[in-house]
């Protein structure tokens, strides 16, 4: 990515923050290559939720009408976020939760209906029709640990930082491949999810390998985070590459065998999506997740979901 992208994503994030600066972008050499909880005991299936595989919940919030009204939502009453569960711990589902994810994101869109005062609605979708849904009126927002990369703030969206992060490489435990950086993938196959800017990193990292005399990174890509990953465990990739947040989470499930071999800095911003011509709803999605911040409901929700302090954006 030219200084020119570096900039606008810089720009983007720092107008919507309304004062906070993103941690750790004096990295800056390597932005280039990384731009790419639980609900309440009641929650049910959303019979009037216009996206497919909606989840709603009453948040049972002592919020004034006038707060409510005062926000544009696709349905009046209440606050629809598309999400492609399959990343966690951000949005997911487990054994206990069968009938609507749960996870960081989650906590957090159900927390801002609950200051809205309206019910918070899932509206699940793949990763690649996340944006095409909310540019169609599916949803208010989305919500799913999405970076704020430059070509998806050129258009129709805009969005709200509210964690950095950047890619992480996963291998098998014990890492058989001496897996230590990027570079270490030539002649190796990696599996990623389509649709993200991973399969653009690893694009990049081949140019890379091709000039400089090594042999190419095999790349297969899958719709879903879970399938990707799953690519490793059963032997078919001898790397994943996925979002650090996912990482965290695969490392300490025991059962998937998985570490971490490579962690590129926490640079880039992930954001709540938005309409651009909803310049209001943008507004009071800042002052939300500024008001989480201030008052320690995001430091909880790390803390909850075992994500990385690094991530957190500073004042």
């Amino acid at each position: 990515m030219n200084q020119s992208s570096q900039k606008k994503v810089r720009a983007a994030a720092s107008m919507r923050r309304g004062g906070r600066v993103v941690a750790g972008l004096a990295l800056a050499s390597v932005l280039g290559l990384v731009l790419g909880a639980c609900s309440s005991n009641d929650a049910d299936t959303s019979a009037d939720a216009e996206a497919p595989a909606a989840t709603d919940e009453d948040t049972g919030s002592d919020t004034t009408d006038d707060e409510a009204a005062s926000v544009d939502l696709v349905k009046d009453g209440q606050f629809t976020a598309c999400v492609d569960p399959t990343v966690r711990p951000m949005e997911f589902y487990d054994e206990q939760n069968p009938d609507r994810p749960i996870g960081f994101d989650i906590d957090l869109i159900d927390a801002t209906a609950d200051a809205w005062g309206v019910k918070g609605v899932i509206a699940e979708k793949e990763f690649p029709g996340l944006l095409p849904a909310l540019a169609g009126g599916e949803c208010d927002v989305v919500w799913s640990a999405i970076f704020m990369e430059p070509d998806r703030l050129e258009g129709d969206f805009n969005a709200v930082p509210y964690l950095n992060g950047g890619p992480m490489i996963m291998v098998a435990e014990g890492n058989p491949k001496g897996l230590n950086a990027p570079e270490d993938l030539s002649g190796l196959t990696i599996s990623t999810q389509t649709g993200t800017n991973f399969p653009g990193i690893l694009a990049e990292l081949n140019e890379q390998l091709k000039t400089d005399g090594k042999d190419p990174v095999t790349v297969q890509e899958y719709p879903g985070g879970d399938e990707a990953a799953q690519q490793l465990v059963v032997g078919r990739a001898d790397a994943w590459m996925g979002l650090d947040l996912d990482g965290y989470a695969r490392e300490a499930d025991e059962s998937l065998n998985m570490e971490i071999a490579y962690e590129y800095p926490k640079e880039v911003p992930y954001g709540v999506f938005y309409l651009k011509s909803k310049e209001g709803l943008g507004d009071k999605l800042q002052e939300t997740i500024d008001g989480f911040y201030d008052d320690g409901t995001v430091a909880g929700l790390i803390d909850t979901w075992q994500l990385s302090e690094l991530g957190m954006i500073s004042n």
